[in-house]
């Protein structure tokens, strides 16, 4: 059974490559497009106070999840760039949970890691509209899955990531007893 807490809306079902939607291609630029503004909103209604505690129980503190946020992005954005320039490329895997218990990671100053998300996105949002129909079938191999990844895959899992933690910290401010 599908745990609501960690994941509270729903896994991420991967697409089928063979035929590009733009509908979704454009539904999914849009929420990355989006994403910088509305985490500042969500993060604009939380006390400060409480940046430092975990968003769910045996989650990270929300300060970490913003820094996580960034780190996971750039990632992505740099497999996309390698997928379009040499298809099929292997790529370096990282571990989120070492990435996060990096010392930068706790530094609970999480403005500039808004700024990486925020650029992130930008270019991620521009890359991406430039992008033919064929482009969007490149790939990159994850040897540590042992699974390719398509461009257009990324592009919804990334949305869906977006979603994912917008909601874990929507939950989050919801409970926060005052």
């Amino acid at each position: 059974m599908l745990n609501k807490v960690k994941y509270p809306i729903g896994k991420f079902e991967f697409y089928d490559t063979r035929d590009i939607d733009k509908k979704i291609v454009s539904k999914n630029l849009k929420i990355l497009d989006q994403f910088h503004a509305k985490l500042k909103s969500e993060l604009n209604k939380i006390p400060t106070n409480y940046l430092s505690k975990p968003y769910r129980d045996g989650g990270w503190s929300i300060y970490k999840l913003i820094h996580h946020l960034a780190d996971s992005h750039m990632h992505a954005y740099i497999r996309c760039k390698y997928a379009y320039i040499s298809d099929k490329i292997r790529i370096m895997d990282y571990v989120p949970d070492e990435w996060a218990n990096t010392e930068d990671c706790s530094f609970e100053n999480i403005n500039y890691s808004l700024i990486i998300i925020k650029g992130i996105h930008k270019r991620w949002v521009s890359f991406f509209s430039k992008l033919k129909n064929e482009d969007f079938k490149k790939q990159y191999f994850y040897k540590e899955r042992d699974k390719f990844y398509s461009i257009y895959n990324v592009l919804g899992l990334y949305a869906w990531h977006c979603n994912h933690h917008l909601k874990h910290i929507e939950n989050f401010r919801k409970n926060i007893k005052n």
